[in-house]
């Protein structure tokens, strides 16, 4: 889960205790955007412009891929 979403910048991924090994941030026409990891479950898209994204995470038990808004 990521929240907060919508977002302006930063968000956290509630990954239930799983080790996150990355994280991917994706426009709408699935190009890797980039975006900084503050720590291991975080990540600040504040410096993309507004709009849709796909947030990939991969963790130990295989990946997930979330849709945030960014304001």
């Amino acid at each position: 889960m990521l929240v907060p979403n919508p977002t302006t910048g930063a968000l956290t991924i509630t990954n239930y205790e799983l080790r996150i090994e990355s994280i991917e941030v994706f426009d709408i026409y699935g190009r890797k955007q980039n975006a900084e990891s503050r720590k291991e479950n975080e990540i600040d898209i504040s410096g993309l412009p507004a709009g849709f994204y796909f947030v990939k995470i991969t963790t130990e038990n295989g990946k997930v891929t979330k849709k945030v808004i960014k304001h």
